[in-house]
């Protein structure tokens, strides 16, 4: 099995998909982990791990005007939108 490469593009298409997850209420490691094969069966914990370390330190775009970021408290993730 390759490898995916972790491009900047490819986490920021994949924290648009867990922000979604967030707001549903999936906002553990774990749960989001469960719900990883759903969006695409070849993710794992690698890419799940480092879409989340890059959205917690970079601002992201979502739609027109609206960024966000996420905030690791505890073990949950939630999101903070500017």
């Amino acid at each position: 099995m390759n490898k995916i490469r972790l491009t900047a593009v490819f986490k920021e298409r994949l924290c648009c998909e867990l922000l979604q997850q967030i707001k549903n209420g999936n906002n553990t490691f774990y749960k989001l982990k469960k719900i990883l094969p759903e969006i695409d069966s070849r993710f794992g914990d690698r890419e799940l791990r480092s879409a989340l370390r890059f959205g917690c330190k970079e601002w992201l775009v979502y739609g027109v005007k609206n960024r966000y970021k996420f905030i690791l408290s505890g073990k949950t993730y939630s999101y903070k939108v500017v």
